[in-house]
């Protein structure tokens, strides 16, 4: 019975010892300098408040949990050199986070976290879009300048055709 006693509390305890709260937060910056840090901030009406530092091991991999009690805007200050934006709801069971780590234009992406990723996706096609209508924009300038009516008609369609 003393035997059943003991391995029931040795259960127990092993089982309490690591359980976490909040939204798992993991990955890599694969360039962050030795010594570097990792502020997670939420973005407010006030301006940025200071949520979390982030520990990062000698490869930049990192994991942490963050309780999230309101869905909000939060960014990752990587070291002062690159900014990582993210939208938790606190919904999310984990979320992984990759970057370069020391380039402000630097490669960057957020998964498990369903609205940064939607959020992604609609800036990627705004950005897209934009890249359309300039060369666009520029065929119909040069269609002008060389008097080549066919070649704006041209543009001004394709222009159309994005808007749809």
């Amino acid at each position: 019975m003393k035997r059943y006693l003991i391995i029931g509390i040795g259960l127990l305890v092993l089982g309490c010892g690591q359980q976490h709260e909040g939204v798992k937060l993991v990955g890599n910056f694969e360039e962050l300098p030795n010594g570097g840090f990792v502020y997670v901030e939420r973005v407010d009406k006030e301006g940025l408040v200071p949520v979390d530092t982030l520990e990062v091991n000698a490869s930049g991999d990192f994991e942490t949990y963050l309780q999230i009690n309101d869905p909000a805007f939060y960014r990752l200050n990587i070291n002062g050199r690159q900014i990582v934006s993210m939208i938790l709801t606190g919904k999310e069971s984990e979320v992984e986070i990759n970057a370069h780590g020391n380039d402000p234009q630097g490669f960057s992406e957020v998964s498990g976290s369903y609205d940064t990723e939607y959020k992604n996706r609609i800036d990627d096609l705004v950005q897209t879009y934009s890249m359309n209508i300039q060369e666009l924009r520029q065929a119909q300038m040069q269609s002008r300048a060389n008097n080549d009516i066919d070649g704006f008609r041209t543009a001004q369609i394709k222009m159309m055709d994005l808007a749809q």
